[in-house]
């Protein structure tokens, strides 16, 4: 990861929201995605430097980040706003996108979606997946 790359978090739940703050904790860029205004309100309240709204009930959402995104972290709150997510991002970055998330969901709907890996924990701790070339 560069300097001019950006983490694109979705952090809908409690472990998202922790997730977020400790790549904050750690001087990672940050841009976070947010489905309403209070949602984003929120996410910029604990770091992210930049929001994306991206509405996932309007139909044609494709808004191309002027920043240059490396890895994606999604944290699935409900499988429709989530595989919209995964679908929308592998447009914007060709680097690892990751899907969080607690339910027993098929991990080859997420995989077909273009999810590079899909984590299945009821942790809410789950900074060991942040890179290590990140401080």
């Amino acid at each position: 990861m560069t300097l001019d790359e950006f983490v694109l978090v979705s952090a809908p739940n409690k472990a998202g929201k922790l997730f977020l703050a400790e790549l904050v904790k750690r001087n990672v860029p940050v841009i976070a995605l947010a489905a309403c205004d209070e949602e984003a309100r929120l996410l910029r309240m604990l770091g992210a430097q930049q929001v994306i709204l991206l509405d996932p009930s309007i139909a044609n959402p494709w808004v191309i980040p002027e920043w240059m995104i490396s890895y994606v972290y999604l944290f699935e709150q409900d499988l429709a706003t989530c595989c919209r997510y995964v679908s929308i991002c592998r447009a914007w970055t060709g680097r690892a996108i990751f899907v969080i998330t607690n339910c027993d969901h098929i991990k080859t709907i997420y995989k077909g979606l273009g999810a590079d890996y899909v984590i299945h924990t009821n942790s809410l701790n789950v900074s060991f997946l942040i890179p290590h070339n990140t401080h």
